[in-house]
């Protein structure tokens, strides 16, 4: 008998992301018929700026978060905050329990996030930088919520960190398939792609 694996939708949540973000851009350039990557390097300039700064930001300016925070505030400002409430203990309790840390998103963006600067970076080389200033940005950021807004974390295990380990192979042939793709008519032969 099989048994599921708790990390499998780990890999696909990055393999189709990875498709949204990375493949479907160069699609629409190939379905638009247009000549040259300038288009497609302005999209991808984009993405992987949108990907560096506003995805990290999503996580500490999360909208949930304030919502519940302005809650707590109408709560605690009344006269009696105790009695005047009107909500069960099981209410409190979810309203001033602090956000989970969803750690696999976490691993999921790093991993798209190389595979499409790996894959764009014959036509795009600023690619790896973007992804690294957005992975220190990020760094931070998920510093100043893990002291200030999750909650403690369970147990994490080496498993989803050996699994980005495996399939770090993918980021290789991600590259390679991106260089055989864009540099196509550039050299006499494509061998090294």
């Amino acid at each position: 008998i099989r048994c599921w694996n708790p990390i499998a939708p780990l890999y696909k949540l990055t393999l189709f992301s990875f498709l949204n973000s990375g493949i479907v851009p160069w699609l629409s350039h190939l379905y638009n018929g247009a000549i040259g990557f300038q288009h497609l390097i302005i999209n991808i300039f984009m993405i992987l700026l949108v990907n560096a700064t506003l995805t990290p930001i999503s996580w500490t300016m999360s909208p949930t978060f304030f919502i519940k925070e302005i809650k707590i505030w109408l709560i605690e400002r009344k006269d009696d905050p105790d009695s005047e409430h009107g909500k069960t203990q099981r209410e409190l309790n979810e309203l001033y329990e602090l956000p989970s840390m969803d750690i696999s998103a976490k691993y999921s963006y790093i991993f798209k996030t190389l595979l499409i600067s790996n894959f764009y970076i014959s036509i795009f080389p600023f690619g790896p930088l973007f992804s690294f200033f957005g992975f220190l940005f990020g760094y931070y950021l998920e510093k100043y919520n893990f002291c200030n807004r999750y909650k403690r974390p369970e147990m994490l295990n080496d498993e989803i960190c050996k699994l980005y380990l495996n399939y770090f192979i993918t980021v290789l042939l991600v590259n390679s398939a991106g260089d055989y793709i864009f540099k196509f008519n550039i050299y006499n032969t494509n061998v090294w792609g």
